[in-house]
């Protein structure tokens, strides 16, 4: 047998993006493909990896899904041979002046149950940062 072949590791990302006053903007959450030294890395088999915005709805200065951002799921799929892919999420603008926390509101998604050909970066839990700027 042939040496064993390192699964790549999904790393969550995130992005910042400045909450608007009306309708919604997207936001791309950025997911990479890393090996284990953290350098950009690809797949010869698409990679897959479940996804889901989390309900942080007990405090009051973080985002909340239904007023600040949609809340989205489904499985983003990294294709063969690229590094990376993104998921968007829908930020709704409104002209209400939230405090900041961390430059901003911001809401988490998580990342669980990647393929078999992967496996997720523990750095940040699976999590990926959404920071919305208010612009208020």
């Amino acid at each position: 047998t042939g040496p064993a072949v390192e699964r790549p590791r999904v790393r969550p990302f995130g992005t910042v993006l400045l909450e608007g006053d009306t309708g919604t903007t997207t936001a791309n959450l950025i997911v990479y493909l890393e090996d284990s030294a953290g350098n950009p890395t690809t797949s010869p088999t698409d990679v897959t990896v479940d996804y889901a915005t989390v309900d942080t709805s007990a405090n009051p200065a973080v985002a909340q899904a239904g007023t600040d951002f949609v809340a989205t799921s489904g499985t983003l799929t990294i294709p063969a041979g690229s590094t990376q892919a993104t998921v968007p999420v829908d930020v709704i603008g409104d002209t209400v002046f939230e405090p900041d926390l961390l430059y901003g509101e911001w809401g988490l998604a998580s990342f669980t149950g990647a393929s078999s050909n992967a496996i997720i970066k523990q750095n940040f839990f699976g999590l990926a940062l959404l920071i919305i700027v208010d612009d208020d």
